[in-house]
């Protein structure tokens, strides 16, 4: 039965409608994740066979990524929204300054 006494029609209040809508998680690539690949692929064409260049590349564009998320990151906190996706973005940042400063 549903509010009040009525039938619980659209099966809105089951465990089996709360179990569907926690499946549908779809991976969804945003702009800012494409181009920053895009980026990436045209810093090691354009390096050629200098592979210190590419490294350097990487790096400086990692760290300006990673400042433009904790600036969203900041951002967002004030609005009091999440801040899931930038810390994620931010730890994938740190991953690749960490690994541009062992192979440099």
């Amino acid at each position: 039965m549903g509010l009040y006494g009525s039938p619980d029609v659209g099966n809105l209040y089951t465990e089996e409608k709360i179990k569907e809508e926690k499946k549908r998680r779809n991976i969804v690539i945003g702009t800012q994740t494409l181009m920053l690949a895009v980026l990436y692929i045209l810093m090691m064409w354009v390096a050629e066979d200098r592979f210190e260049m590419t490294v350097s590349y990487v790096g400086v564009f990692s760290i300006v990524y990673f400042v433009v998320f904790f600036i969203k990151m900041i951002i967002n906190l004030f609005k009091k929204r999440s801040v899931r996706k930038e810390i994620r973005k931010m730890l994938i940042c740190m991953l690749l300054i960490t690994i541009c400063l062992i192979l440099s």
